[in-house]
Order: C-alpha cells, then structure tokens, then sequence
C-alpha cells in the first residue's frame, strides 16, 4: 500500500513540477530551463512505472494497480489547467494578454504613438542595445531623417515596446514586443486586415528600397555601363540579378547603374520600376512557373519536409513564422486550393487558367512572395497572418 501512495503523490508532484517550471519559463526566468527539461523526462518516465506496476502489483493489489494510472493521468490534466491558467495570470495586463493589455490609457497613448509615426517618412525604429532612449531610426529613401517625437519614445519605453515598422503607403504601423521566448505584435492600421482581401498585392514606391537597387545594379552592372568598376557592397553572392534584369530591361538597368550612390532615383526610372515588377507580380507573368522555382520534399539525415525552392535555396514556412515564412505559407496555400498544381515531372509549378479575381488575388500574393525572396534586400512587402482584431483599427499578432 506504501508503494501505492508513492507513486500516486509522485505523479502529482512531477506534474505540478512541469506546470510550475513551463509557467515560470514564460515568465523569463531561464534558470527554470534545465529543470523544465528534468521534470518532462521525470514525468514521461512515470507514464512506464505506472503501466510497469499494474503488471507487477496485479496480484497483490487487482482493481487498485489502476489508482497510479488514473492518478498520472489526472495529474497531467491539472497540470495542463496549471499552464494554462498560470501563463493568463503571469501575462495579465503584459503584452501578450491584449484583452486586458490593449485599454484604456494604453489603447490611447499606443494609437497616438501610432498615428505620430505613420506618414512621415519613417521605416523603422527600433532600440539600440535594448536601451530604448537610443533609438536606431530608418528613413524611407529620399526621406530627410527627422527625430522621433519624444512622446513616441517615452510610450514605447513605458511599455516595452523594442521596435516599431512602419508602412507609409498602405498606413500600417507595428509594435514590436519580445522576451527570450516570445514576440508578439500590436499592429496599427487604416485597413481592415481581417478581411480576405484586406490589403491588395500591388508594389508601392515606399516599398522599394532605392538606395539597395541602385547598389545591387551597380555591383552586377559595373564596368558593362559605366566607366568604374564594379562596387565592393553586401550583396549576397545569390541574387538573382539576371532574373531582375530580364524583368526589368536593359535600358532601365543601365540608367539605374549610372546613378550616383545617395544620389535619388529620377521619377520616370521609378514609375518604370514599379509598373515592371507589378506586371511580374500578376498571374500573367507565370512566375511560379518559372524554371527556378521548385516545391519539392527535401530533407537530411532521412526526414523530408515539402519545401519551396528558389535558385536553389530551400525555405520552410509555418504556422508561427511571422517574418520568414509568409511566402512559403502563401505557396501551400494556392496549391492547396488547387489555383497551383504540380507540372508533369513533380517539382515545378504551373498557374491553373480562368482564375476568378478572388483566385487571381491569392496567386498574386504567391508571386509576389516569389520576388519577396529573391529580391529580399530591394522589396519590403509582405501579407499577414490571421490576426486577432481588437478594433479600432487594432490588430495583435503571436509568435
């Protein structure tokens, strides 16, 4: 009977261990990491003692061998309550409980910060050394630097707010909120991004790095057009910059080669720009058809994982990837929905015809995720995940 109650107040004690330490883990407290990972071995480990003692104490004890494994079984539903309601209660009126984070004086000091930043000509802000009070300020190219209202900086240092992106053509800002586990977002926008079709997939101006494209022509371009030689800049050795210069044309190239670094992007180059890279972004262009972009099972040591490819690079997507894997995601989704299907040798892709709007939409976003990866150092364009609205033009994401 001894061994009885050891076992049932072990699963119990295991269980609340795991609880406590997962709870605890949320809350920062990385020195609770090594005996998070000890109290799920431990408590894993139990699930055998208990099947091991119905099979060692039938005889002694019958129907009463099955009161540990009734109670490991309990134990882990009150743990799994414990984590739940423990990580509600820790995060209460924290960022990443919006349903009381996002009230009252918050709710208004976040939109006055937001509606500070949006259309001015800001990109993105962000803390220096997670000290708040020195900000790293990003311009949109061809944008004077201007300082951040301080009112900005103080809301954002009240409540831990480390980075802040803005989108000036479609008025979207975020708010960044991180730990060492967790990044949430509280994003601002004019847009209803809840809806289907909340933001459309055309390539604006504000989403074109300038200063980046005339760079990367040049580093590619150099001596071809201009009198010097090529520049010596951070470009990775993978761009494709014969796939831009195909979509962008010779002629264009070479003026934008000739331009100056610093120097601004004539009007006439830029509308140029923009109207090429969205007839490339359209269903007509057949970009996901084209020979560089595969979606095939590749993996290593023996697992395999369905993965698009692009010039070769492999790139993974998921449920909880905010930044890195909406173009993957956005991918899945149209082969899912059947608008994209495999070509005959199973690999590369082909557009299904007579697509609806709705259906030429999604395809759209598909491509322009395509050219969101290759071209990643000119082109600042992305969708969203499903998002939590708030309202009031209020929207929270979770990672």
């Amino acid at each position: 009977m001894k061994s009885l109650v050891i076992l049932i107040l072990a699963n119990l004690f295991a269980a609340m261990l795991v609880a406590a330490s997962m709870v605890a883990a949320d809350m920062e407290w990385s020195v609770v990491d090594s005996a998070g990972v000890l109290a799920l071995t431990v408590f894993g480990g139990l699930a055998f003692v208990n099947l091991g003692y119905i099979l060692f104490a039938w005889n002694k004890r019958r129907r009463r061998v099955f009161l540990p494994l009734a109670s490991y079984l309990v134990s882990a539903g009150l743990a799994a309550l414990v984590m739940h309601y423990g990580t509600k209660f820790v995060w209460w009126n924290t960022p990443f409980q919006p349903d009381t984070f996002l009230t009252g004086q918050r709710r208004a000091d976040l939109t006055a910060a937001a509606m500070a930043l949006d259309g001015k000509g800001y990109s993105g802000i962000a803390d220096d050394g997670l000290n708040i009070a020195a900000l790293s300020i990003e311009m949109l190219d061809g944008h004077p630097r201007r300082k951040v209202d301080q009112q900005v900086i103080n809301t954002m240092k009240r409540y831990g707010l480390v980075e802040a992106d803005m989108d000036d053509a479609q008025g979207i800002v975020q708010f960044l909120f991180c730990n060492n586990r967790l990044y949430c977002e509280y994003i601002w926008s004019k847009p209803d991004l809840t809806a289907l079709d909340a933001l459309p997939s055309t390539i604006f101006d504000e989403q074109i790095h300038w200063n980046n494209l005339t760079a990367i022509i040049r580093h590619f371009q150099g001596g071809e057009s201009t009198n010097r030689p090529p520049e010596t800049s951070r470009v990775r050795a993978d761009f494709p910059f014969p796939q831009l210069k195909a979509t962008l044309g010779d002629d264009l190239v070479i003026r934008l080669a000739a331009t100056e670094p610093g120097q601004l992007v004539e009007e006439a180059d830029r509308k140029a720009v923009l109207a090429a890279l969205n007839r490339q972004r359209m269903p007509a262009s057949r970009l996901l058809e084209n020979p560089s972009v595969t979606y095939e099972n590749r993996g290593t040591h023996g697992f395999k994982k369905e993965a698009l490819c692009l010039n070769g690079n492999q790139y993974q997507g998921g449920s909880d990837d905010f930044y890195g894997g909406w173009e993957v995601n956005q991918v899945k989704k149209v082969m899912d929905a059947g608008l994209v299907t495999y070509a005959a040798d199973g690999r590369h892709l082909k557009i299904k015809e007579g697509l609806s709007p709705q259906q030429s939409y999604e395809v759209e976003w598909a491509q322009v995720g395509i050219m969101s990866l290759a071209y990643g150092e000119v082109l600042s364009k992305r969708q969203f995940p499903k998002l939590k609205a708030l309202g009031d033009h209020w929207h929270y994401f979770c990672r």
